[in-house]
C-alpha cells in the first residue's frame, strides 16, 4: 500500500511540475510578444519622426 501511495505521490510532483513549467513558458512567450510589439511601434514611430 505505501509503495502505491509513494508512486501518487511522485505523479502529482510531476503533474505540478509540468503545470508551472508550462505556466512559465506561457508567461515568457507573452512577455516576448509585449516586446516585440514594443520594439516594432518605436521604429514605426522613428520613422515617422
Amino acid at each position: 500500500m505505501q509503495q502505491i501511495n509513494s508512486q501518487i505521490d511522485k505523479d502529482d510532483i510531476n503533474e505540478i511540475k509540468n503545470t508551472i513549467l508550462e505556466y512559465c513558458r506561457l508567461r515568457t512567450g507573452f512577455i516576448e510578444w509585449v516586446f516585440l510589439g514594443l520594439n516594432y511601434t518605436l521604429v514605426k514611430l522613428m520613422k515617422i519622426l
